[in-house]
């Protein structure tokens, strides 16, 4: 691929990198505030392999899984452009050689 291609391609995955991020940062959040308030809430249940339950526990726990969603979101929506380059870079140009080395090169 050549790097003028290379490059412009680079700004969008980075772009679809931000909006992604910012999606499980909005999404997430709003998942952890609705398990969190749920779990704090002694009548509220959640339902974990088809069974309801009330057990503050299981709340807690589905609660603090949720928060990997908004941390994701996070790193991806505000993290530096220049580090999430550096980090999608070689994700895309092994992305690039792969596709190469099946179709042949482009052009």
């Amino acid at each position: 691929m050549d790097e003028p291609h290379f490059n412009k391609t680079l700004g969008r995955v980075v772009i679809r990198f931000r909006i992604l991020g910012w999606c499980f940062l909005t999404v997430g959040g709003a998942m952890c505030i609705g398990f969190f308030f749920t779990a704090f809430n002694p009548t509220g249940k959640i339902t974990i392999n088809g069974v309801p339950t009330y057990d503050l526990h299981a709340k807690l726990k589905a609660a603090i899984f949720t928060i990997i969603f908004p941390l994701l979101g996070a790193f991806l929506a505000l993290l530096p452009r220049e580090k999430l380059e550096s980090l999608v870079r070689p994700l895309l140009k092994n992305a690039a050689d792969f596709y190469e080395g099946i179709f042949g090169p482009k052009g």
